[in-house]
């Protein structure tokens, strides 16, 4: 790499120091790089470098040389509006641009003091002092829950409500019923079962199980939502663009589909038939599966079991028959099997959250029960068996994977990560997987799982099967609840077109990549600005230290991670797992962001 030009991505970090990652189908660099104001680069940028001498850099010091800014990644920035001594205003920019920037002089009078905007970005095309920025829109006093929750939603389609018309569609189908033709559909009623979190809980996958000779036999009933909302149709647009529910779907707001639709039509446990789409599966009672027949179907009859039921093993299952109860158990039994075996391949486990409310806002999840995470894994399980038998019978589907995230220890170092020391060796392994490693032998296994879960990168979309590292499977193709995410949706199309013999439908894979990214990015910020609102109420409260050491990390009853201000003293008194009553020090809606005093 001695003196070779490349061109990648530059991230800027808090210590000054910068970096440029480069990524090609063999390997990817990451060059430390060196810049300073007057150079114009900021965070995200794209950049063309002259790399260090091979070998060079983490190890001797050696850096990157800037040639020039391909770039920019953005021609917008948010931030606070404020007035200097000499009366000129500038924007305190959020992000992207780590220093105050003039606003442009004729519209210096428009917004107040104060205001938190959104800024045109005006870049010269020399010297960087002519850097200027012009304020498009406010969305009200900076540092509240309101003008964060503005700013968060702009542009999203979460943004605003279903259209009039998608609004008419769902009380079209509930009225007169998904616009699906029984004739030419099977139809199954007997001993299926739904796993729900409560008795009144919707649920949109169900099951029948039963044993032979040659193992297990499991009916897998997916509600045929693709068939409920055809294509084309004004909630399915709209549907499409949001991708997948945020914040648990806790309201329509953030939902996939209006939830009216979860509690009547889009509801297997409720009377009358429903389409379906049937998985005929075969696997051996090691929880390999090795046949899977789809078939287009109608359900009826469909009896809800809690989780809180399943969890309890010498509870019986009500409404169904002693012999159902027991299979459901052999059942729940293999999928451990299951988990046993991809942990064993290096994959992370299943972890299911449910999220806890304040004033009608969901604040960060807590963690679901063993069984709740037992069908998770089956439906994993499921997906991945799917995927490798369209692959190997050259049949279209749509695969998906998690993309392992690239740390580098020495510039980016991740809160929660941080938070494992001691008890990995970060700069060594450096790798997503190891954290988790980490985890399994941490006195703080359930809080850090379920925040490293938190954390997890978005799905990515393919046309061909990708291998997901971070589950450990050779292949993906997604399938779990469809009234939530689109990409189940769009599988039902290629599963379709299968039975149907028909042509599969064409998808632009890199889109859908998009929508996701988006979506979950618009997820966590919302789940930590939940959770910023619930303390902002609040002058102390209750945290458990989960190292020893500098950086000191807590976490709140809620599990959100906070860095800790505190004395030398405080190393002193406390190890990690100590349980406290610490002073809330910063609260910050824009930045999501919580501080302590111990």
């Amino acid at each position: 790499m001695r003196n070779k030009r490349i061109i990648g991505t530059f991230h800027y970090n808090k210590s000054g120091l910068g970096y440029v990652v480069s990524k090609t189908d063999e390997e990817t660099f990451v060059v430390p790089l060196v810049v300073s104001a007057r150079d114009g680069v900021f965070d995200g940028d794209t950049v063309e470098i002259i790399c260090p001498p091979e070998g060079a850099y983490l190890e001797r010091g050696g850096y990157g040389k800037l040639i020039r800014v391909v770039s920019h990644a953005r021609n917008f920035v948010e931030g606070t509006l404020f007035h200097d001594a000499d009366g000129k205003q500038y924007l305190r920019p959020n992000s992207y641009i780590p220093f105050r920037v003039l606003v442009k002089s004729e519209l210096a009078s428009v917004y107040s003091d104060g205001d938190f905007v959104l800024a045109e970005i005006i870049h010269p095309s020399k010297a960087i002092s002519a850097l200027r920025v012009r304020p498009v829109k406010s969305y009200g006093k900076s540092e509240t829950y309101e003008s964060a929750l503005a700013f968060f939603l702009d542009g999203s389609p979460f943004g605003n409500g279903f259209s009039e018309d998608a609004v008419e569609q769902v009380k079209s189908i509930i009225r007169d019923g998904a616009p699906v033709s029984s004739s030419d559909r099977a139809m199954y009623n007997t001993d299926i079962f739904c796993p729900v979190r409560m008795p009144h809980c919707y649920g949109d996958t169900a099951f029948h199980v039963w044993y032979d000779d040659n193992g297990c036999n499991l009916d897998v009933h997916i509600l045929d939502v693709d068939a409920c909302v055809p294509e084309g149709s004004p909630l399915e647009v709209q549907a499409s663009q949001r991708f997948r529910g945020i914040l648990n779907s806790y309201a329509s707001k953030y939902a996939l589909m209006p939830l009216t639709l979860h509690s009547s039509a889009f509801n297997l446990v409720t009377p009358g038939v429903h389409p379906t789409l049937t998985l005929h599966i075969k696997l051996n009672l090691a929880g390999y599966i090795y046949s899977i027949e789809p078939e287009e179907s109608m359900v009826s009859g469909v009896v809800p079991v809690p989780y809180s039921v399943l969890d309890n093993a010498n509870a019986m299952i009500a409404d169904v028959s002693a012999e159902t109860d027991k299979n459901i158990r052999r059942l729940i039994g293999i999928t451990k099997r299951m988990a046993l075996t991809r942990r064993e391949a290096g994959g992370v486990p299943v972890r299911k959250e449910k999220l806890y409310y304040c004033d009608a806002v969901p604040s960060v999840s807590a963690a679901a029960g063993p069984t709740e995470n037992c069908f998770s894994e089956l439906m994993l399980n499921v997906g991945a068996a799917f995927a490798r038998i369209c692959s190997k019978n050259n049949i279209q589907c749509l695969y998906s994977s998690r993309p392992v995230p690239v740390f580098t220890p020495e510039f980016d170092i991740p809160l929660y990560l941080r938070a494992l020391t001691p008890y990995c060796d970060i700069y060594a392994a450096n790798r997503f997987n190891a954290a988790y490693g980490a985890v399994e032998r941490s006195t703080q296994k359930d809080l850090l799982t379920r925040y490293i879960n938190f954390c997890l990168p978005p799905m990515e979309y393919y046309d061909k099967p990708v291998k997901d590292t971070i589950y450990a499977l050779n292949a993906y193709a997604p399938l779990e609840n469809p009234t939530n995410n689109f990409d189940a949706v769009l599988q039902q199309r290629f599963i379709r077109a299968h039975i149907r013999n028909e042509k599969a439908p064409v998808i632009d894979t890199a889109e859908l990549t998009e929508r996701s990214i988006r979506a979950d990015e618009l997820d966590r910020r919302l789940r930590l600005l939940a959770a910023c609102k619930l303390y902002k109420k609040h002058s102390v409260a209750n945290v458990t230290l989960l190292n020893d050491g500098v950086p000191l990390v807590a976490k709140t009853q809620e599990g959100l991670l906070a860095d800790i201000v505190m004395g030398n003293s405080v190393l002193e008194r406390y190890s990690a797992g100590s349980t406290m009553r610490a002073r809330i020090k910063t609260v910050s809606f824009l930045k999501t962001a919580l501080s302590f005093y111990l």
